[in-house]
């Protein structure tokens, strides 16, 4: 049997008190949902147009009832979300997204041409376990930090306030993610109990455990996609956005 195009594997799992939820089930986007995302796109906040484009696009997470949905789109990690982006893609425009007037990134090159990608070639990372939301990072001087990975609703907290600084979005972002420090004797302190300890950490602990959260969040690679450029025979990296994906909704 060929696999169905509105079902997407997720990379990493819903967790809940029911089970872990591994997929989702999306749907083409319609004149109505146009409309939904035109209005979101006024918004100044940039996660609305996301969280209205899974709201949308998304029918069913796992078994759970279609009125769960939402809830759970805030529960899936980050990488789910962009697996279910992607799949809401693929089941409006299909497989294929086409860039015209690409220009090779290569000095001796710059060649302007039409390319093509068949978004299977973006690579994806599964989550080994579902164990591994959860995490060690070591810190500096000692101890480490515990960690889980973000999800929808960790993003929501640090897109409430556009206003704020790209350092206030890391200490909101981490005041979430962030479970515990224990220091070398392994007393452990609750981030949760006192949220004050991710401004008082140092910078480059908290550098170290948002560069660890990237490296371990599943889902789609959208700055992995490489290819050889025939013009010029060097291999060339191609970077997306969502916006690139609904370009024609922006």
């Amino acid at each position: 049997e060929y696999p169905r195009d509105d079902l997407v594997e997720l990379p990493g799992g819903v967790k809940t008190a029911s089970g872990v939820y591994t997929t989702a089930v999306v749907r083409e986007l319609t004149g109505e949902d146009e409309e939904a995302l035109s209005k979101a796109m006024q918004s100044s906040n940039p996660f609305h147009f996301v969280d209205t484009l899974l709201e949308r696009g998304t029918v069913s997470i796992g078994s759970a009832a279609t009125s769960e949905t939402r809830n759970l789109l805030r529960k899936a990690l980050i990488g789910d979300r962009d697996a279910i982006i992607l799949g809401i893609r693929k089941a409006t425009y299909g497989n294929s997204m086409e860039f015209p007037g690409w220009v090779c990134p290569h000095a001796q090159c710059q060649t302007q041409t039409d390319i093509t990608l068949t978004l299977d070639e973006i690579k994806s990372v599964k989550l080994e376990s579902i164990d591994d939301l959860e995490f060690e990072v070591p810190l500096r001087k000692g101890g480490h930090a515990l960690v889980r990975l973000p999800t929808g609703g960790d993003q929501k907290k640090v897109y409430e306030n556009v206003k704020l600084s790209d350092a206030e979005k890391d200490t909101v972002l981490l005041s979430q993610i962030v479970l515990e420090i224990v220091d070398e004797a392994g007393s452990a302190r609750s981030v949760f109990a006192e949220p004050s300890l991710v401004r008082e950490m140092g910078v480059a602990d908290r550098k170290r455990i948002l560069k660890e959260v990237v490296k371990r969040q599943p889902g789609p690679k959208y700055d992995g996609i490489t290819f050889v450029h025939e013009d010029c025979g060097e291999e060339v990296s191609l970077n997306i956005t969502v916006g690139d994906l609904f370009l024609d909704l922006l």
